[in-house]
């Protein structure tokens, strides 16, 4: 084997072990990423969460139908 040829397979490997090594403490408990919320350990998001979820979405929904009527609101 030449030079090439055993940098491409040190290459091949090292990018799924470079995965592991990264995701590798996203297993533990507390580990989900704040953009993805609080989940229960059986997965499910909590339901003061999903209000809260609503009602931003109720907000961006009331904005944006008042964008297309042409009335504008204060930035935020």
């Amino acid at each position: 084997m030449d030079a090439s040829t055993v940098f491409l397979i040190v290459l091949l490997l090292a990018c799924p072990l470079m995965m592991l090594l990264m995701h590798r403490g996203h297993r533990g408990k507390g580990s989900e990423h704040p953009q993805h919320g609080a989940r229960r350990q059986d997965g499910e998001v909590p339901l003061d969460e999903l209000r809260e979820q609503r009602e931003a979405i109720d907000a961006e929904i009331a904005r944006r139908e008042e964008e297309e009527r042409g009335v504008t609101s204060v930035p935020r």
